[in-house]
């Protein structure tokens, strides 16, 4: 009996030894991704035996979150805007900085505050944007009364585009063919089919988008992806 207590013990401390390697790498890939601009990292690093994935120098499944990350903006923008609640999948990680993933799936919200940096800066006219009724809305203003372009996102070649759906003019619905020279030009010449000027990293896709409350969730996937590009791209 003896040494089937002794077997368990030897068992239960590498199992211990085991997890315990797989926190301390857990710990650097998010001190990586926080390093690269992302804020609050949870990773977790499933598969057993973790040490086994280890010696081959790739890991099997890896998750993660992240409360914000950057995500760069092509064309005239100043600046990188914010991707909120990040939610990664990895598969293949590398164990090594970068941390490059054979594949990777990824779901994060675009806010409401970004979609208006973004959007302003594409179209080159004062806008904001916000969400109300499941759809987005943007506005600018004419002659003291709002305009309120009713717009839904959608994927269009693995970019995120908008198509005008209503405008709204004060308080009346106006169909854009009877809007100004200069409202119709906004509407229907930079707005619809508008594609938003997102800057993924190399080997990352657009898959779907939906409109939250609190912005657009957006999922994307990819193949040969470094997590630091997916976190501050």
């Amino acid at each position: 009996m003896g040494w089937l207590v002794g077997v368990v013990v030897v068992l239960a401390l590498l199992v211990a030894v085991d997890r315990a390697a797989a926190w301390v790498v857990a710990g650097r890939v998010a001190d990586g991704l926080e390093d690269d601009g992302a804020t609050d990292v949870g990773v977790h690093v499933g598969g057993f035996p973790f040490l086994t994935q280890l010696a081959r120098g790739e890991l099997e499944d890896v998750t993660g979150t992240a409360g914000t990350a950057a995500v760069a903006a092509t064309g005239d923008a100043p600046a990188p805007v914010t991707l909120d609640d990040l939610r990664f999948a990895a598969q293949d990680l590398g164990t090594r900085d970068p941390w490059r993933a054979g594949h990777v799936t990824a779901s994060a919200v675009l806010p409401a505050s970004s979609l208006t940096t973004l959007v302003s800066d594409a179209t080159g006219a004062d806008l904001q944007v916000a969400t109300a009724d499941g759809a987005l809305e943007v506005t600018t203003s004419t002659f003291g009364l709002d305009v309120v372009v009713s717009v839904a996102p959608r994927v269009d070649d693995g970019h995120l585009a908008v198509g005008v759906s209503s405008v709204r003019v004060g308080p009346l619905e106006v169909s854009p063919d009877q809007l100004p020279d200069a409202l119709a030009g906004l509407v229907t010449d930079r707005l619809d089919g508008l594609r938003v000027p997102l800057d993924l990293p190399d080997g990352v896709r657009l898959e779907r988008v939906a409109v939250r409350d609190d912005g657009v969730r957006v999922v994307l996937s990819g193949e040969d992806v470094a997590l630091g590009e997916l976190a501050a791209s």
